[in-house]
């Protein structure tokens, strides 16, 4: 089943890569406006994907039982805006939970496009949000995985300076994941210049010291001071995946990715050095500890746009041998990424937030039964 879910992902890859660079070719749109409705389409059609799929299920059948959106159902059910309206909007539709995840999906996949539009990065993008793992967490944390793309929109107005345009799109990923306010400091990011060796001595250092044992019974002992809520919602998990060889293994290699991409952007993309850098030291540091990973995912998540902009400038002169050298590791890396992701499909990997991959069309939905 497994195997089968990797054909399709890898054959849909495949397709709509080669729809684009048919559109590139040919100087129109067309094939670009298609791959995008397709991935839209397969993301609006999936059906008990995601760690969470059930729980949103209950959640949202448990709030259509309000009969208005109120200002204590944000607070005491902590609970965005964007989600209630959309409960609120749907809760007498047949099967309310498929056009909340539609809707979602649209939005997700329309702002994908903006991004790779105003990057031209198209070529790579289908390859991209699949092995590093935004679609499959956007399909896993719905309101969250909605903030993390607006957050993506919105760092081009960081390059551009716009703090004002920027603090607006913040607020609008907050409607749909509160988290998402604790990056309006961060528009100063692109104030700061990035020393590259440095930021990458620090991401190995701590990548292979996070691997010990050691590292783990300090993480604990600092968690043991927590506030109680964080204490209930994260140090229950602390270090539930890192124990594994392969999850440190994981660490390792996604460092040296990490690093990769923060070394071969240029200069002018010093706003996506300093969010790599410092997502990667969160990461790192919390592997396990999910609030904390959580907030690490909207900086790492960056590589949607970093990686391919890396392809791009890499691929502008390959006329000396500096920059042969430069493209081979990079995609050896590559390679290396697509492999975890290949590994992570087969495996299943502990988590449902990409396999296997089921529709509105399978024996499940019919019978409305979900996996635990």
């Amino acid at each position: 089943m497994y195997i089968s879910t990797l054909i399709f992902y890898t054959t849909f890859i495949f397709i709509c890569t080669i729809a684009i660079g048919w559109s590139k070719w040919h100087n129109t749109k067309i094939g670009i406006y298609w791959a995008y409705a397709a991935l839209a389409l397969l993301s609006i059609l999936r059906y008990d994907i995601g760690n969470d799929y059930d729980s949103y299920v209950s959640g949202i059948n448990y709030l259509s039982r309000f009969t208005s959106i109120n200002w204590p159902l944000f607070v005491t059910l902590r609970v965005e805006p964007f989600f209630l309206l959309l409960v609120h909007l749907f809760k007498n539709f047949a099967f309310s939970y498929l056009w909340i995840y539609g809707i979602y999906s649209i939005l997700e996949v329309f702002i994908l496009y903006k991004i790779f539009s105003f990057y031209n990065i198209h070529n790579y993008a289908f390859l991209i949000i699949f092995i590093n793992g935004l679609l499959f967490f956007c399909w896993d944390g719905l309101r969250q995985g909605l903030a993390f793309v607006i957050f993506l929109y919105a760092i081009r107005y960081i390059k551009e300076h716009n703090f004002k345009k920027y603090l607006i799109l913040i607020f609008l990923a907050a409607t749909t994941h509160f988290s998402a306010l604790i990056l309006i400091p961060f528009y100063y990011f692109s104030q700061i210049t990035p020393k590259r060796l440095v930021y990458i001595i620090v991401i190995l250092g701590l990548a292979f010291f996070a691997s010990g044992s050691l590292f783990q019974k300090i993480f604990n002992s600092i968690l043991e001071y927590a506030p109680a809520w964080y204490a209930t919602n994260a140090y229950s998990h602390a270090y539930v995946q890192i124990t594994s060889e392969m999850y440190r293994l994981r660490i390792i290699f996604y460092s040296l990715f990490w690093c990769s991409i923060i070394y071969y952007l240029p200069d002018t993309e010093k706003i996506f050095i300093n969010f790599i850098f410092f997502g990667a030291v969160i990461f790192i540091i919390a592997s396990g500890a999910l609030n904390l990973m959580r907030i690490s995912y909207y900086f790492i998540f960056t590589t949607t746009i970093s990686l391919p902009l890396v392809l791009k400038y890499l691929n502008i002169n390959v006329s000396d041998l500096k920059s042969k050298i430069r493209q081979v590791v990079i995609k050896v890396v590559l390679v290396g990424v697509i492999l975890f992701f290949i590994h992570d499909v087969i495996t299943d990997s502990g988590t449902r937030g990409c396999v296997p991959y089921k529709s509105i069309f399978s024996i499940d939905f019919q019978m409305q039964k979900f996996d635990r």
